[in-house]
């Protein structure tokens, strides 16, 4: 059975970052832990630009949706393909905006863990007709390009 594999985007408008994401339906996210810390993987400048086109903080958002997988763990554990999906609700945005902000895990730069973490993202996404975006997936801040 043949299924479309999810588009994998990369554009950017430099004005207006919540246009960039105008037509996305997820946005993914990584993320590792550092001493008992959640940091995320995307330039500081691209999650300024995300934080603002969306109207959330990214680091609330993950906390409040990672509830479940953290159990007693302060801090969710961050294996390589670990993926977590929530919902994002769009209120008073002008642009359509993504409906789904994916956080997945990436412990380190090595490949195995980013072909793990592409592989969980390709499985999760794959045949749904969505289109993502990776936050940090290129050199460049999404506010600069």
């Amino acid at each position: 059975m043949n299924r479309s594999i999810p588009a994998l985007l990369t554009r950017s408008s430099a004005k207006d970052p919540q246009k960039t994401l105008s037509g996305i339906d997820v946005i993914a996210i990584a993320y590792r832990k550092v001493n008992d810390e959640i940091q995320f993987i995307a330039s500081k400048a691209e999650t300024k630009a995300l934080e603002s086109a969306l109207e959330i903080k990214l680091k609330d958002f993950f906390d409040l949706h990672s509830r479940e997988i953290r159990a007693s763990n302060k801090v969710p554990d961050s294996k390589a393909g670990e993926i977590f999906v929530a919902p994002y609700e769009k209120g008073s945005a002008k642009a359509k905006l993504p409906e789904l902000i994916a956080f997945f895990a990436l412990p380190t730069d090595n490949t195995v863990d980013a072909r793990k973490a592409g592989a969980a993202l390709g499985r999760r996404f794959k045949g749904k007709g969505k289109s993502v975006y990776i936050a940090g997936a290129s050199a460049t801040p999404l506010s600069k390009r």
